[in-house]
């Protein structure tokens, strides 16, 4: 890319409990899974109180001592390989923390890059304007995006969600438009009968 060689990899290749100990791995996969769908009914009950969404899985790999030293293990065998192969750079995945670093080895520098993960931090990396950078999704900025496979046709609204004047003209068995139309003709003829014919 633009005349740098990149190194893209998952990142499972650096993990010895996969080639040693695959029962460990499973139990530990299964693990992260529950605490995944744990994390998110948390944030459903967090979004109906109003609060923000939090990743709990996160926080605890931060807190312990032995997943920052994994991290930090992965992080630098990946970029010691990418200088020993001679890539200026290293794109993986794998551990779900996303990063940008870049680290001064032997004439030059070497960048590592990870893309973090789609259900714990909602990230990616993204490659514009001749740089790299981590795309984070923020709920927020897609608000006034309506996706048309969620659009309700207006027949199908709930009677609750209707106004006054619709609710009267279904009861009435008439369209909104006739019954509005309608209703006009008698107001105007109110008026008349009030005012006579001075009505500007």
């Amino acid at each position: 890319i633009k005349g740098k060689r990149w190194w893209f990899f998952h990142g499972d290749v650096f993990d010895s409990f996969i080639r040693f100990s695959p029962t460990v791995t499973k139990l530990g996969g299964k693990g992260y899974d529950f605490l995944i769908l744990f994390n998110r009914l948390l944030n459903r009950i967090r979004a109906k109180f109003g609060r923000p969404t939090l990743s709990y899985s996160a926080k605890i790999k931060k807190k312990t001592r032995k997943a920052e030293k994994y991290i930090n293990d992965f992080e630098e065998t990946a970029l010691t390989l990418a200088t020993r192969e001679g890539y200026d750079g290293v794109i993986c995945g794998h551990i779900r923390c996303p990063r940008i670093r870049t680290i001064a080895k032997n004439d030059g520098s070497v960048t590592y890059l990870n893309s973090g993960d789609w259900t714990e931090n909602l990230t990616a990396l993204e490659f514009a304007w001749n740089k790299w950078s981590i795309y984070r999704y923020d709920e927020s900025d897609f608000t006034s995006v309506i996706n048309p496979k969620l659009h309700v046709k207006e027949e199908e609204k709930p009677s609750a969600a209707l106004n006054r004047e619709a609710i009267l003209s279904e009861i009435m068995g008439i369209s909104s438009k006739e019954w509005l139309k309608e209703r006009d003709l008698q107001t105007t003829k109110t008026q008349q009968q009030i005012y006579g014919d001075n009505l500007n």
